[in-house]
């Protein structure tokens, strides 16, 4: 192995790690193990590496002596209670390292419930703004369309009204520039110390009747010549009286 280096120095640095590390030889080195480098890769230093092992002293394995002189079990040797002590910690170990992902699981199953819930209640209170929305939405555009409909039936009224208004004062501008409408609708009360007409004859004096259409009677002006007159038959409004 160390002859398929690139260099020494690399080797010796390996050498170092697998020495100096816990999980490679360090434990067995603190218990006077030696490390032997065959370098080379050839006879002599391979004969170099075991006489090196051949100047230790021999000494049986304390799990040999417990096996073949004491008669014990594997599990009951030191080795063997070593194990046993070592699977329990592994079981230990184990069982913690579950426990750990069971509770690591649970506590993904509940994020993911309280997830799901606030998932749900994200979406009911979004429908819920949705409707609010549209319930606004719809009642501005009936508030608009109610507002549109009275300003409409207002400026219809105030049209009326107004057209109203102008007929009215179109009627009394007429009336008032045609003097036959003038004196159709005017009421004249007759004067006792005057002659008065009795049966369509005027008693005296040169005069002119006039018929108020409003009233439905005849009224008359007389001059006090002492001349007798008689109304025209065909006076529908006004006329003039025959001596």
């Amino acid at each position: 192995m160390w002859s398929r280096l690139n260099s020494e120095s690399e080797g010796r640095r390996r050498a170092a790690e697998l020495a100096s590390t816990d999980d490679f030889f360090k434990p067995a080195i603190a218990e006077g193990a030696v490390m032997a480098h065959h370098m080379q890769g050839t006879v002599e230093s391979a004969r170099t590496a075991v006489r090196q092992i051949l100047k230790n002293h021999p000494i049986y394995l304390s799990t040999y002596e417990e096996i073949v002189d004491q008669h014990k079990s594997i599990n009951e040797t030191g080795m063997g209670r070593t194990g046993d002590e070592k699977l329990a910690q592994l079981e230990l170990k184990l069982k913690a390292q579950f426990e750990a992902a069971e509770q690591a699981k649970e506590q993904l199953r509940q994020l993911q419930e309280t997830m799901e819930e606030e998932k749900r209640n994200h979406a009911r209170q979004c429908q819920l703004l949705q409707e609010q929305f549209a319930d606004v939405e719809r009642k501005r555009e009936q508030a608009i369309h109610e507002a549109e409909e009275r300003s409409r039936r207002e400026i219809q009224a105030a049209e009326a009204k107004w057209r109203q208004e102008v007929e009215a004062k179109r009627r009394r501008a007429k009336k008032n520039a045609d003097p036959e409408e003038r004196m159709k609708n005017m009421t004249i009360t007759p004067n006792p110390h005057s002659p008065s007409v009795r049966h369509g004859v005027i008693v005296s004096g040169r005069s002119y009747a006039m018929f108020n259409q409003e009233h439905d009677s005849y009224y008359a002006t007389l001059d006090h010549n002492k001349e007798d007159a008689k109304a025209r038959p065909s006076i529908a409004h006004y006329g003039e009286f025959n001596q």
